[in-house]
């Protein structure tokens, strides 16, 4: 199923159809024609549509996930600390909110432990 193209007024008030604009960026032919005079006007030249490289998008997001995973582990690892705390042994020396856990995990454990357990995150 093709999208239609939606009518839209111009400043002048006259409805005209969309023509070759789909997805989410749909321009008037009066914006079009600004955008292209200004390109002129520099020395631009005419817009070019962009390649579409999937690898590339893919290899770009999953850089950005891994990055992502890898800045808020720390945070998930005490997080999950806190709510297995009550079924541990040694429940009393722990502390009672994620701010001190951090620091204490850093103690006890070492800064490696902050990012234990998130090799499937980031790889996955």
């Amino acid at each position: 199923m093709e999208p239609t193209a939606k009518p839209v007024i111009s400043l002048n008030g006259d409805h005209k159809e969309l023509k070759g604009s789909t997805g989410m960026f749909r321009i008037t032919e009066w914006a079009e024609r600004r955008v292209l005079a200004k390109r002129k006007r520099r020395g631009l030249g005419d817009l070019k549509q962009r390649k579409k490289n999937p690898v590339r998008q893919m290899v770009a997001n999953a850089v950005s996930l891994s990055i992502a995973n890898f800045a808020v582990a720390p945070l998930e690892r005490s997080r999950i600390l806190m709510q297995t705390a009550p079924m541990s042994t040694y429940q009393a020396e722990l502390p009672r909110s994620s701010r001190s856990m951090v620091p204490y995990i850093v103690k006890t454990q070492g800064v490696a432990a902050l990012w234990r357990g998130t090799m499937p995150h980031i790889y996955g």
